[in-house]
């Protein structure tokens, strides 16, 4: 028997599959434990964003961080050809309701990402006022814009623009009262 699995297992690896196989087990390798970290790196960034055993807990925040963090959580949704542009001005940690502030976060680019359909770039910027008193974050993207009839409404609870069943009208709404209870203003422009 073992003479026979010997020979058999040798007649296996002189197959051209096998040839195949080895050179590109290397990659299979390589691909399987990057994956595994994108997967050990969502499951760690839905963690920190839900941050379910402190969600009301204020504690200083990298708001650039979460912002980047948003970007992965969101990374289902960047199948398409988009471009990813940062321009982070360094800030220091800010004093906030992280959890509450990544929500903004994930539905500023979420929104961002709905826009560009066909591809386009997506810019994640922050900085501070010229005074220095003030920090502001913003996610731009060149997709498809909002109609000026009702950019006025964006804000409001249970409205959008997309089609019925595909959207809840919730998400920047929240995010506006957030940010109010930071003691912030969202703004939009198209």
């Amino acid at each position: 028997r073992r003479q026979a699995a010997r020979l058999a297992w040798e007649a296996a690896l002189a197959r051209p599959e096998w040839a195949y196989l080895q050179d590109d087990l290397t990659d299979l390798i390589r691909e399987s434990t990057e994956g595994l970290d994108r997967v050990a790196r969502i499951v760690q960034d839905l963690r920190d964003h839900t941050r379910t055993d402190r969600p009301d807990v204020w504690d200083w925040t990298d708001l650039e961080a979460e912002l980047e963090r948003a970007l992965r959580l969101s990374e289902a949704l960047r199948a398409r050809e988009i471009q990813v542009q940062r321009e982070f001005a360094g800030l220091a940690p800010m004093w906030c309701q992280p959890s509450r502030m990544g929500q903004v976060f994930v539905q500023l680019v979420r929104n961002a990402l709905q826009a560009l359909r066909d591809g386009g770039t997506l810019v994640l910027r922050s900085g501070r006022d010229e005074a220095g008193e003030q920090v502001w974050l913003e996610v731009v993207d060149d997709g498809c814009g909002i109609a000026p009839e009702v950019l006025d409404r964006v804000f409001d609870p249970f409205f959008t623009t997309r089609p019925v069943g595909q959207g809840q009208g919730l998400g920047l709404w929240v995010a506006w009262g957030v940010v109010a209870d930071h003691g912030g203003r969202i703004d939009v422009h198209s």
